[in-house]
């Protein structure tokens, strides 16, 4: 049960990078929308 949790804490974290980078190159460029 450990190993599920670490895994879905693991996951949490890479989505909310996805997201701050996503939200960076919005404000950078327009084009980032086609990756949302």
């Amino acid at each position: 049960m450990a190993a599920v949790a670490v895994v879905a804490a693991v996951a949490v974290v890479i989505n909310e990078c996805c997201v701050y980078i996503s939200r960076s190159r919005l404000s950078k460029s327009w084009h980032g929308k086609r990756f949302l």
